[in-house]
């Protein structure tokens, strides 16, 4: 069960999609889509801590191509216009993430 506060009210009127930018930008990582808005709410409240099964797959690839992006940064760096190569919080979407990543796939795993 999941426990938060009423005064979170300014939480509940927010969407998936808003909730999941909160919590990211809190630096808890990118939850999956399709999450309980109990849940997200507690979790962007700070009243639990999301548990291993509620992250988004793409945590893990974005860890490694950021590992892969920054072992290789000066030759890399053309290619990441905008691009920070801190995948784990810049804010791609997932689509974009995976048009980055599936070139890179045999290099990063």
């Amino acid at each position: 069960m999941t426990t938060t506060i009423e005064e979170d009210s300014q939480l509940w009127t927010c969407n998936e999609t808003e909730l999941l930018e909160i919590i990211r930008r809190e630096g808890v990582g990118r939850l999956r889509r399709g999450l309980d808005k109990g849940l997200l709410v507690s979790i962007a409240g700070g009243y639990s801590e999301p548990l291993p099964e509620h992250f988004s797959s793409t945590n893990y690839t974005r860890k490694k191509l950021q590992e892969h992006i920054w072992a290789q940064i000066e030759r890399l760096r053309h290619q990441l216009p905008g691009c920070t190569g801190v995948c784990t919080q810049y804010n791609c979407t997932d689509g974009r993430h995976g048009l980055c990543f599936l070139p890179n796939e045999v290099s990063v795993s």
